[in-house]
């Protein structure tokens, strides 16, 4: 299933709020399943149950994630029209918007939001349609998560580098195991006493020990 498939299959331009954010609860629960190379039973139903969905939709949803290389667009439910909240955007003006973002914008070529706005004009001139404001392109674009779309245009690796790294500080046991210090230029210029002509800016240097006697 192709990028364009699944954001135009999914009506993702038309998402309320409250079900992207249940999309991305789903990716939670769904993504470290397909990672395995076979989901057993026991896991399935477990999901099933966070997810409040039968075990037959758990594996329907695992499927289409993995066929779409990881993009939460895949567990959006289909069919849905929005509701209350939803675009005001005709349905042709909104497939025009999710091919562009699918075909273009999501492409190991990186555009920007304003190129990706081009060729949607473009598009919408050819079909008679009136183009969308920039900033409703950039609306459409915040929705989609932003790790995905990474993984999406730099693979993989790239999405990796923005996990946090892990670990903890070193105990500190005694006053001085550990000092922090700050070197920074003051932003005040220094005059001479008779002349009054810069001298230059001082700089001010501050170490702090980060011993804390109550935390023994």
């Amino acid at each position: 299933m192709s990028h364009n498939e699944i954001i135009t299959e999914n009506g993702i331009l038309k998402l309320s709020d409250a079900k992207w954010d249940k999309a991305r609860h789903r990716a939670e629960v769904i993504e470290p399943i397909a990672e395995r190379d076979v989901v057993p039973r026991v896991i399935a139903v477990e999901a099933a149950h966070k997810l409040n969905l039968s075990e037959r939709r758990i594996y329907n949803l695992v499927r289409r994630w993995r066929e779409s290389g990881g993009a939460i667009t895949s567990l959006i439910s289909q069919g849905s029209n929005g509701g209350t909240g939803g675009s005001r955007l005709t349905t042709k003006l909104e497939s025009v918007i999710s091919e562009a973002i699918a075909d273009t914008y999501l492409s190991s070529q990186k555009p920007s939001v304003t190129s990706l706005s081009r060729v949607i004009k473009e598009r919408c001139y050819k079909t008679n349609l009136k183009p969308p404001a920039l900033n409703t392109i950039r609306s459409r674009i915040k929705r989609l998560q932003y790790d995905k779309v990474l993984t999406i245009r730099e693979g993989k690796a790239a999405a990796k580098k923005l996990r946090s790294i892990e670990g903890q500080s070193p105990q500190v046991k005694n006053p001085l195991d550990i000092v922090q210090i700050d070197h920074t230029l003051v932003d005040l210029i220094i005059v001479d006493t008779y002349n009054r002509k810069p001298i230059g800016r001082p700089w001010i240097t501050i170490a702090i020990d980060i011993y804390r006697a109550d935390a023994l």
